[in-house]
């Protein structure tokens, strides 16, 4: 059975974006097991005030996807603007529609590996996922002995089921 859908966007937590910059773009490169990895177009973003001190970024995509039903989807969430490339997070889910529903809204919560320096933090240095089942710790792993931060934004993920008669 085939999974419709599209990645809508990435938003910001309410007062805890001031590391995501709205005048930067940001893409989205995603893939499943046996695929080449695919990149959405960079966005660029737009502030969402919501009272006096909250303001959060929102960078839409709308990146149509088409996928097996239960495939496991890997993200990598990248920030440019002119001089750097930055890690914003990794993320992961199931592209998976309970039995009675038609479509389903997925949040997919990002993480990052801790950076040893304090400049690698700052400036987010990234290199490209070899293999993205990583993000995914083995169940031998565990977590809590992984130095991450845990990424304050989320990806959203709209995926439908269509059938024919």
């Amino acid at each position: 059975m085939l999974v419709f859908g599209e990645i809508c966007s990435f938003e910001t937590i309410p007062s805890r974006s001031r590391d995501i910059s709205s005048d930067a773009s940001l893409f989205v490169i995603f893939n499943v097991d046996g695929r080449d990895p695919e990149t959405t177009l960079p966005a660029r973003g737009f502030r969402v005030n919501q009272g006096l001190w909250k303001t959060q970024h929102v960078f839409s995509f709308n990146r149509p996807i088409t996928q097996t039903h239960g495939d496991r989807m890997f993200f990598q969430v990248v920030q440019t603007d002119a001089s750097k490339q930055k890690l914003i997070g990794y993320g992961y889910c199931d592209l998976v529609i309970e039995p009675g529903e038609s479509s389903r809204v997925i949040d997919v919560l990002l993480w990052r590996p801790r950076s040893k320096s304090s400049w690698g933090e700052f400036f987010g240095f990234m290199n490209p996922l070899v293999e993205p089942g990583i993000i995914e710790f083995p169940s031998s792993i565990d977590k809590r002995d992984v130095e991450s931060v845990t990424v304050n934004g989320r990806l959203k993920v709209y995926i439908q089921i269509c059938g024919y008669h």
